[in-house]
């Protein structure tokens, strides 16, 4: 039985074998085609990251009101932050704001029906019952399992696993 070569390189050579083909390519010179994102209302097609198709679809295909970057002012909508960053200083005289301290306060916890298969996370679920609130700046004077401390990624751990939901609250949400 004769082997097809089944493995071909951009530059029109064929191989029998992937290895071949590597090997060749090292040598060879020719790119390996990239990911292509293509719109699917036109033509238009990138190599980019996909964050570069999305921002296309927002300008060309998607209607103002609907963009993802709102002006307060005017109500004019932008495909990117930056956009709106540059209307806003060039119609409305107002520099680039300030960003808002996303750090969090608090943590709200609602405990939730599944039981617990370690007795660590039970005595963590226990904590969460006796501390549905719990301060971040104090998150690590709480106790479990004797004497671990609490941390946050303790908490995203049982939201992850099932045991619990929780949101974190910033000073803007309180």
């Amino acid at each position: 039985m004769v082997q097809t070569k089944a493995f071909k390189c951009q530059c029109g050579k064929k191989f029998s074998s992937n290895s071949g083909l590597w090997y060749h390519r090292k040598k060879c010179g020719k790119e390996r085609p990239k990911n292509l994102y293509s719109c699917h209302h036109c033509d238009y097609v990138t190599s980019g990251p996909k964050c570069t198709l999305l921002n296309h679809i927002y300008s060309k295909h998607t209607k103002e009101e609907d963009r993802p970057f709102q002006c307060i002012y005017c109500n004019r909508g932008f495909a990117q932050k930056s956009h709106l960053h540059k209307h806003m200083k060039k119609e409305h005289g107002i520099d680039k704001p300030e960003p808002k301290d996303r750090k969090i306060v608090e943590y709200h916890i609602e405990v939730l029906n599944k039981e617990p298969v370690s007795n660590k996370t039970s005595s963590r679920i226990n904590l969460y019952k006796k501390h549905p609130i719990i301060n971040a700046s104090n998150i690590s004077n709480l106790k479990f399992w004797y004497t671990k401390k609490l941390k946050p990624c303790h908490l995203h751990y049982d939201s992850k696993k099932g045991y619990i939901n929780f949101i974190g609250k910033t000073q803007f949400d309180l």
